[in-house]
């Protein structure tokens, strides 16, 4: 069936370069219509290239388009739910003080995902678990860190303290 497509393709494009010439034999001397008909075949085909060369182009230009933009929108939300669950880790320890392990967890997973969903982020609870875990523990460590100067003050200050209270004691 392909074969006889393409042979009947052939024949009319056989047909179309040929038939201007056998009419001007017929009648006369052959003008230069083949080089006409030929140069309009090459500039049509010429264009078809350019065309689908530029249409190929704007796609691919598109899909990358999309491609960023999406890459752009997920590093913004997860630093969006980042920056949430760090403020509701704060959150949570300051008001909750009562609450310990998985009540204060499931406390902060709750506030949490209201604020995301507010924001019209959604993330899976297992995700959002581990981003409020990351928080506790930079939580944990930036609240057990202090820095040199700070402890330097802490024992001047518990230094002053003891001379204090050895000098008001009789």
């Amino acid at each position: 069936m392909k074969k006889i497509l393409a042979l009947i393709l052939a024949l009319i494009l056989i047909f179309a370069l040929t038939a201007p010439v056998a009419m001007a034999t017929a009648e006369g001397p052959a003008p230069a219509v083949p080089d006409t008909i030929l140069q309009s075949f090459r500039d049509q085909a010429i264009k078809a290239i350019k065309e689908l060369i530029t249409t190929a182009v704007i796609a691919l230009f598109g899909w990358l388009g999309i491609q960023i933009k999406n890459l752009y929108n997920k590093f913004i939300t997860t630093k969006i739910a980042k920056d949430v669950c760090r403020t509701t880790v704060r959150y949570v320890e300051q008001v909750y003080k009562d609450l310990h392990g998985r009540e204060k967890l499931r406390k902060a997973m709750e506030r949490a995902a209201d604020i995301l969903a507010s924001k019209g982020i959604f993330i899976s609870e297992n995700e959002l678990e581990s981003l409020l875990e990351a928080a506790v523990n930079e939580f944990n460590d930036n609240f057990s860190k202090t820095d040199p100067e700070t402890k330097a003050n802490d024992k001047f200050e518990k230094a002053f303290r003891a001379l204090d209270n050895t000098s008001a004691s009789p």
